[in-house]
């Protein structure tokens, strides 16, 4: 072994002797608390991102946050997200989904299985009945709620811009899953006091209807998380319903009249932008054709008969 080396291996022999000692003359929790606030400092003393920000400012240095486009399609995002709240569910942001849809959807599918409709009578009674689903919807469309009016109305006023349509999707994909977290974190720990408190039901033997009230209560806790986040792809899908009512229906209104051209083309622009969005709800496996159609045509009408979209 060199010197140096041998000068290294004393060094640390000595700092874990000085270490044992000074764990011994003091409590373990005591030891773990300064440990933990030497490790607290060590971080606090790393630069966050608004200190570097404030740096590269008076170093005069262009940031991206402080370009129109960037500071623009923020803006539309954090408006947007003013109409949204924690109380706020699918059933009154977005009327056209959950039951409804499922509803319209069964219909749907029972018309066109020769099955479960054999006659020409049941499957026009069932028709008028889709009708008189689609009329509901447009009734919907005619309230529409806040949330849409002003997402539609944002990407309406962006989409001159494709690098502002784009932020502005990017970042009210970034804020709704911020939001999204916090609900799922509210209700994780909601959910494992539930079970707690039904495991320890089970383990006492307790009345079966207080176990069907514990097991409802857990029941509803991930009901109401489902219906509680909101995401892009709800929206787009709300859209898509909505032009299919205005369509199927007949509206001639003015106010729904525009729908049939506004929001195939707000489609088609985040199509072209390379923007994936869902088409399907997972427990609605209704493929909203019409709509499909229409946003696949304002794709050919913006970019010309090319030849990938054969």
């Amino acid at each position: 072994m060199n010197k140096q080396n041998y000068i290294l291996s004393l060094w640390v022999n000595i700092a874990k002797r000085r270490l044992f000692c000074y764990q011994k003359e003091k409590q373990r929790s005591h030891f773990k608390c300064e440990i933990k606030k030497n490790l607290q400092q060590s971080v606090n003393a790393v630069g966050t991102t608004e200190s570097l920000t404030s740096r590269v400012q008076r170093c005069k240095v262009n940031i991206d946050e402080q370009h129109i486009d960037f500071r623009t399609a923020k803006d539309f995002a954090v408006k947007m997200m003013d109409v949204i709240n924690s109380s706020n569910h699918k059933d009154h942001c977005l009327p056209l989904q959950t039951k409804p849809w499922r509803v319209l959807s069964q219909k749907l599918k029972t018309v066109n299985k020769s099955s479960l409709c054999p006659t020409l009578q049941e499957k026009g009674k069932l028709r008028q009945e889709i009708i008189v689903e689609r009329q509901q919807q447009l009734d919907s469309c005619e309230k529409q709620g806040p949330l849409m009016t002003r997402f539609i109305k944002s990407l309406t006023d962006l989409l001159p811009s494709d690098i502002q349509c784009g932020l502005f999707i990017s970042w009210l994909k970034i804020i709704l899953a911020e939001r999204t977290g916090k609900i799922l974190c509210k209700s994780k720990q909601k959910h494992t006091t539930d079970l707690r408190a039904l495991e320890n039901a089970l383990n006492k033997n307790v009345d079966e209807s207080v176990l069907k009230l514990l097991q409802h209560e857990k029941y509803q806790i991930d009901n109401r998380c489902s219906d509680e986040i909101i995401g892009i792809e709800h929206l787009l899908r709300e859209m898509g319903q909505m032009y299919e009512a205005v369509i199927e229906c007949e509206a001639r209104k003015d106010n729904l009249q525009v729908y049939l051209d506004v929001l195939p083309t707000i489609a088609a622009k985040l199509f072209i932008l390379g923007e994936p969005f869902e088409l399907l709800d997972g427990d609605v496996m209704n493929v909203p054709l019409i709509w499909i159609k229409a946003v696949l045509k304002k794709v050919t009408d913006i970019l010309g008969d090319k030849g990938y979209l054969q």
